[in-house]
């Protein structure tokens, strides 16, 4: 049972002990403010840019929260009226500093005094009343039938209890002030410490301290000194050196206030771990694994201070294009000393394709060029499938090509076998792809160059002669022209005077083919006949082309050697 009691000059102590954890800092900074990269997802070398970064590190964190847990077991009585006495003092010293820092107040005794194990007196304030309110309720010191106390659940709840609301990048203290040691903190191997009893809650002295230091809480340990103390020292030095960063542990005596004082500033002068850290990414699928940091930390290193960190920041590939928002915290022991607002650009890949729209002849070959670029200049190396269809056969109808210095690919295809149409050429790159046209013209066949075998009939015995057409041609590769004299017509009526009455006079091929047969004959009374005959060239695909041609049969071969065409029309097919 704890009886005797020892007074600590607790006022003073905490006092001091936010003016220190709130004073005027050094300028915290992380310089430059703001940054943005443009970079391409996957490539080497436009996927990745550095920046060199200067952390301003502060005399003091920028904000501190402050839990203070005290024993209530019978010999911790003068700490807990010095405690009531003063609370608002002390608030009202913080109010002064005009510090950014905030209280927790939490009381505990331990599984065997039944009630009042662990009670959370004050969530995390800076309302001075609100503490003054909090220390008053502290229960009155009693109990304590064992050595061990609930140091455990206090060191467990600094991290777990939700209802204690620790502020995002404050620098943490939790500050417990007892007499006793922890359940089983000998046996969980603490320097200094020799209790082996279990703890009555399951917890493990070493684990809770790790994870105090995994949440950046620092644990500073004030050892009431009395007849009735069960601890040494070195045990609450074992126990604050477990935790976070920064921790320490002292006997009360003489000078208190001022040997804690000693220890805050200590705290303060430098920083174990100075580090960069990705505190938030948006959108989808930006991720804190696209930012790294040389070097991961630094520390100790004296406060203030200026360090130096090198950004890399890399994009995978496919990430889609877009704009996305990185927040680059700066921590030193676990305070948030200075942000970076970094903006990652993700270009949009475009894929082109030209001409996007031609005509050429049948039969011909066509190229198209696809281009892949993005706000940074072309792509080297992409693969670009092409594919032709939608129309007339392509040869060949599909294939690749890979993009060069200029960021084109290239692709050639025949309209083969020869045929009009339109064809559809598709450029794809990964999820990209492009389209243009393809129009195959047919050109009509000439007629320009056609002939006649003969141009003269004689003599006019009235017998029929067969008379060829030749001489139609077509330019289109792959495509041809066939001829056919589709008509004829005459000067002289088919049974006029003095041609001997035989008709009809012209008899076309059945169908009409590239000869007919013509009467050589002519009136006696006239200057000659002539027929016209009418020759049509037809295409592969029924383009047409016409001309007409003139056969003559003269009245003699004297003077009137050369037939006259008079004007006159009659369908020589006719009888």
């Amino acid at each position: 049972m704890k009886r005797r009691f020892a007074p600590v000059a607790l006022s003073v102590l905490l006092v001091s002990l936010v003016a220190l954890a709130t004073a005027a800092v050094t300028t915290a900074s992380l310089s430059p403010a703001s940054a943005t990269f443009t970079l391409r997802p996957g490539d080497a070398t436009l996927g990745t840019a550095t920046e060199t970064k200067t952390v301003g590190v502060p005399t003091n964190p920028p904000k501190a929260d402050i839990e203070i847990a005290i024993d209530t077991t019978g010999s911790m009585g003068p700490s807990i009226n010095d405690a009531k006495a003063d609370a608002l003092a002390i608030v009202s010293g913080v109010d002064a500093l005009g510090a950014d820092t905030e209280y927790s107040v939490i009381s505990f005794k331990d599984a065997v005094d039944g009630s009042g194990e662990y009670q959370e007196l004050q969530d995390f304030t800076a309302d001075g009343t609100a503490v003054q309110a909090a220390v008053n309720g502290i229960p009155g010191a009693s109990g304590g039938g064992d050595n061990p106390e609930a140091y455990n659940l206090v060191f467990h709840n600094s991290y777990a209890d939700p209802s204690l609301h620790w502020r995002n990048g404050t620098r943490k203290f939790v500050i417990v002030i007892g007499d006793a040691e922890p359940h089983g903190a000998g046996s969980a191997g603490i320097p200094g410490c020799s209790d082996t009893s279990a703890d009555p809650h399951g917890l493990n002295t070493a684990t809770e301290l790790a994870n105090m230091a995994a949440a950046s809480r620092t644990l500073m340990m004030i050892r009431q000194v009395s007849g009735n103390t069960t601890t040494s020292l070195a045990c609450y030095q074992g126990l604050a050196a477990a935790a976070f960063t920064g921790g320490e542990a002292i006997d009360h005596g003489g000078d208190l206030a001022g040997e804690i004082t000693s220890l805050i500033s200590a705290a303060f002068a430098s920083y174990d771990d100075v580090h960069l850290e990705v505190a938030g990414a948006s959108p989808a699928p930006a991720a804190a694994s696209w930012i790294s940091f040389s070097p991961p930390a630094v520390g100790p290193v004296p406060a203030p201070s200026t360090q130096t960190f090198t950004l890399t920041a890399t994009v995978p590939g496919g990430t889609p294009a877009g704009t996305y928002s990185f927040d680059i915290e700066a921590v030193a022991d676990g305070a948030d000393i200075g942000h970076q607002a970094l903006t990652i650009v993700v270009p949009e890949k475009q894929l082109t394709l030209s001409p996007a729209s031609a005509s050429n002849p049948i039969g011909t070959s066509h190229t198209v060029t696809a281009a892949v670029s993005d706000s940074l200049g072309p792509y080297v190396g992409d693969t670009v499938a092409f594919a032709v269809g939608g129309g007339p056969a392509a040869s060949p109808a599909s294939g690749s090509a890979t993009t060069d210095s200029s960021g084109t690919a290239t692709f050639t295809f025949a309209n083969s076998p020869s045929q009009p149409g339109t064809d559809t050429i598709t450029a794809t790159d990964g999820p990209l792809s492009a389209t243009a046209t393809k129009t195959w013209i047919d050109t009509a066949p000439s007629c320009a160059a056609a002939t006649l075998d003969m141009t003269m009939l004689w003599s006019p015995n009235h017998k029929l002669v067969t008379v060829t057409a030749s001489g139609v041609t077509d330019s289109d590769v792959g495509d041809s022209a066939t001829t056919a004299i589709d008509g004829v017509t005459q000067d002289e009526p088919v049974n006029g005077l003095g041609d001997g009455d035989a008709s009809p006079d012209a008899i076309l091929g059945s169908p009409p083919d590239a000869s007919v047969q013509l009467r050589a004959e002519r009136s006696g009374l006239g200057d000659g006949r002539v027929y016209r005959v009418h020759v049509t060239g037809t295409d592969s695909f029924g383009l047409t082309c016409s001309t007409t041609l003139t056969v003559g049969v003269p009245h003699d071969q004297g003077k009137g050697a050369t037939p006259v065409d008079s004007g006159s029309t009659f369908d020589s097919t006719l009888p």
